[in-house]
């Protein structure tokens, strides 16, 4: 393996591909297929995915077509679809080495539920590329060209060495077939950078997004290079790019060249149009994806477990429907929400239900009491109804049970708070603090975890809502309450297309309500209106914005008239002294004349 790992770029005689288990027996394919994906059936090549026009070692084209429509399906994130595409090439062709590639790469976390599978797809990816025969002369070489065993050896790297590791390899790879449009993608993809809290990118960032660009401006009809164009650019902070403008017309046209076949694609429209605040044109995006994901699963007799696609749709189609004032639909989708209870505990779909799916409609009852209504206090008991109920059952609860318990405590804290016991409400506030830095201990040991991401999300929204808690204290007396909001507003998660926010509205927008309520119109403004900008679909934002505008501007031309004014009295108050400087001036000159005059 050492060898291998080292002599992964070498420079080998490309020759053409004999049977590597001529005289072996068969391979069984079964054993790198988890038994949910080899139940479904064989998959459909589906229209509009993008051309690859990666080598494909196989004698049988079918094989072939299944592998270059893997990978697509990989980069468009349907890793579930991708993986039965993988599969069925490996029952066609047991000797595929790219379609081991890609099972590896369609299983790729670390703690996913199929990784035994992934493992004997990597043991067996790894002997093929290290497979040799004698040639026709009789010199032993390397069954497989250099730029297959390159993408098993990077994929190896990537999962066994490091992330950087892999990444190195597979730019090492890129700059050795230029020519290959997967490989030119990936390569600035992987080695992107970042942007900073002002929405700024780094130099990483600049150049990757340079030059993925340049890619899809050289293969406008590509979806794939849009695909990866738009991946780049769709999860930026909100101050980094205009997702209406540079965004969302990209995912129109991706699912056009698609003929809107594939739900992923609708779900990138969604996402787009929902971070662009239009939201009829989101739902109908998110709509569509649901029709095809459930019309597929009925298709292939797909369990819901293998559905977490469908699933992130629900998600997106609560908080839209609720942003429209859509109850029953809200009600509707969380029902079937509600089914992935009954999946597989070791699936990404339980872990969203258990993490995400569980808090969603407490999250947007906290979003509607954010935005202050005379139904307050119902609100919040609503809430604090809708709110998991403690397991202590089983001991894998032990971290989801902290963070409900950290909820319950925002909760209360609002309650006791609009009841009048300010006493009970710091209470709660108080032991939210102790919540807080217990779940950062819990947060440290869950790094193995499939559900760490979800551990951080948790992590940064209950600070945020210690800090609210904070500020509504300190809201009567003034004194601090913009500090602890601003806290908050510094806390606000990046925004992610796999799950809706974890605080469902901009922070902005309850800093907006606090200067209102002290009569700062024009802050009140300000505030509603970066609201605004940073989440469009948050309507309360957008009609407080839209009413304090007018007044705003009336503010800020009075105190630029007034400013105006100042000056004027300024210059003024200034020719007055210099003429009577001027006066004084020529008053000290007759005087000394005299005194000349006198003394002569």
């Amino acid at each position: 393996m050492k060898f291998l790992l080292s002599a992964i770029f070498s420079l080998l005689t490309i020759i053409p591909l004999d049977s590597v288990n001529a005289a072996e027996e068969k391979f069984n394919y079964k054993s790198v297929v988890a038994p949910p994906i080899l139940a479904m059936g064989k998959p459909k090549l589906w229209k509009g995915v993008g051309d690859l026009n990666i080598l494909v070692s196989s004698n049988v084209e079918m094989a072939q077509d299944h592998v270059k429509q893997g990978f697509a399906l990989l980069h468009a994130q349907w890793d579930v679809e991708a993986y039965r595409h993988f599969a069925a090439a490996i029952e066609l062709d047991n000797d595929c080495l790219m379609a081991y590639c890609g099972v590896v790469m369609s299983v790729l976390n670390p703690e996913h539920e199929w990784k035994a599978y992934k493992a004997r797809a990597m043991n067996r990816m790894l002997t093929l590329c290290e497979h040799k025969h004698k040639d026709a002369f009789d010199q032993v070489v390397y069954t497989y060209p250099n730029n297959e065993r390159g993408y098993a050896i990077a994929i190896a790297e990537l999962i066994t060495v490091s992330y950087a590791k892999g990444v190195e390899s597979f730019s090492k790879l890129a700059k050795m077939y230029p020519n290959d449009v997967q490989l030119a993608l990936m390569n600035p993809f992987l080695n992107r950078g970042k942007y900073d809290v002002f929405g700024q990118p780094n130099t990483a960032q600049e150049i990757a997004v340079k030059k993925i660009k340049d890619i899809m401006d050289q293969n406008p009809g590509n979806p794939l290079a849009i695909n990866f164009y738009i991946m780049m650019l769709i999860e930026a902070p909100y101050n980094a790019v205009d997702q209406k403008k540079e965004v969302l017309p990209l995912t129109r046209n991706l699912v056009d060249l698609s003929g809107g076949e594939l739900p992923n694609w609708h779900m990138l429209h969604g996402y787009a149009a929902w971070r662009s605040g239009e939201l009829l044109e989101a739902k109908k995006a998110y709509e569509a994806a649901v029709k095809i994901y459930t019309d597929w699963k009925k298709q292939t007799g797909a369990n819901l477990s293998e559905c977490d696609g469908l699933m992130r749709a629900y998600s997106f189609l609560a908080i839209i429907y609720n942003e429209l004032g859509d109850e029953t639909s809200v009600d509707s989708v969380m029902a079937k929400m509600e089914k992935a209870k009954y999946t597989r505990k070791s699936s990404t779909v339980y872990s969203m239900y258990d993490w995400n799916h569980q808090l969603l409609k407490s999250k947007i009852l906290f979003g509607r009491y954010a935005e202050g209504t005379t139904k307050t206090k119902s609100i919040i008991a609503s809430a604090i109804k809708e709110l998991p109920k403690i397991n202590t059952n089983t001991k894998d609860r032990e971290d989801f049970n902290k963070v409900i318990k950290g909820y319950q405590a925002y909760a209360l804290g609002l309650s006791h708070f609009h009841n009048g016991d300010k006493a009970k409400s710091m209470a709660m506030a108080s032991m939210l603090g102790q919540i807080i830095a217990e779940v950062k201990t819990l947060t440290n040991k869950s790094r193995s975890k499939p559900y760490y991401p979800h551990m951080l999300m948790s992590l940064k929204t209950l600070m945020i809502y210690h800090n609210e808690l904070a500020a509504l204290r300190e809201e009567e007396s003034g004194v601090g309450a913009m500090n602890w909001y601003n806290e908050a507003i510094d806390l606000q998660l990046g925004p992610s297309r796999l799950f809706p926010p974890n605080i469902l509205y901009p922070l902005e927008y309850k800093l907006g309500r606090f200067y209102e309520s002290k009569g700062d119109k024009l802050k009140a403004y300000e505030s509603y209106a970066k609201a605004n900008k940073r989440m469009p679909s948050h309507k309360a934002s957008k009609v407080a914005s839209e009413r304090l505008k007018s007044t705003a501007l009336a503010i800020k031309k009075a105190n630029a008239d007034a400013h105006v004014a100042a000056i004027e009295k300024a210059r003024e108050v200034r020719d007055i002294l210099k003429a009577e400087q001027k006066l004084l001036i020529e008053e000290a000159k007759m005087e000394r004349l005299k005194e000349q005059n006198n003394g002569e």
